[in-house]
């Protein structure tokens, strides 16, 4: 089985071979993969700076591998400890002018 992530999603992604989004966006792709029956296995943080460049976050490094969790519970996990992250960085950003992005690990 293969979990269909929405194009515009994919085509939003930082990274050709990895789903790194906005938190908006990282909501909705939680979302699409947990209704596609995939597996969700955790995420962190990746900072794309002012100048495009990107690189992993040193302050929100996400979840650790959340295989043996029931999914329900990590997908709210995630949700959760996403939005924190988020607040977080607007309040008091890691690398002032970054957007943070959110990588999806995840396994159909």
């Amino acid at each position: 089985m293969q979990v269909s992530i929405p194009e515009h999603l994919v085509s939003a992604s930082a990274s050709e071979r990895e789903l790194v989004l906005p938190f908006a966006a990282s909501l909705e792709a939680l979302n699409a993969i947990a209704a596609g029956g995939g597996r969700i296995l955790g995420w962190d943080g990746w900072l794309r700076r002012s100048d495009g460049s990107l690189g992993h976050s040193a302050a929100h490094q996400g979840t650790a591998n959340l295989t043996g969790i029931v999914q329900d519970e990590v997908l709210e996990l995630c949700r959760k400890t996403m939005a924190a992250a988020n607040r977080e960085h607007s309040h008091s950003p890691e690398i002032r002018g970054s957007e943070l992005l959110f990588c999806i690990t995840y396994d159909a």
